[in-house]
């Protein structure tokens, strides 16, 4: 139930983020849409390898972003969104490694 409410969440600040967002992808959509991803992929995860490998991608992608844009200032609100799915993220990651143990 809990997992449940936390995608939920998750899904609710995705939302709320592409409507805060312009029409280009910021910095910040683009590292929502890899957590979304991510998410979703841990939902189908069937092994711990693959949840290791989608686990690497998410977390080098989500670097990439973050050193190719040390300029763009985010504010208290991006914070928080990307902290809350970053949350929901690790949530998924274990539900994921629960489910497959």
């Amino acid at each position: 139930m809990k997992k449940k409410f936390m995608l939920c969440t998750a899904a609710a600040l995705v939302i709320s983020a592409i409507s805060l967002t312009s029409c280009s992808k910021t910095p910040v959509e683009k590292i929502v849409g890899l957590y979304k991803d991510g998410i979703e992929k841990m939902n189908d995860a069937k092994s711990e390898d693959e949840i290791k490998k989608i686990n690497n991608d998410t977390k080098h992608s989500v670097a990439k972003i973050e050193e190719g844009n040390k300029d763009y200032n985010m504010t208290d609100e991006e914070k928080q969104l990307i902290d809350s799915l970053f949350d929901a993220y690790r949530d998924a990651r274990q539900a994921a490694r629960d489910r497959v143990e």
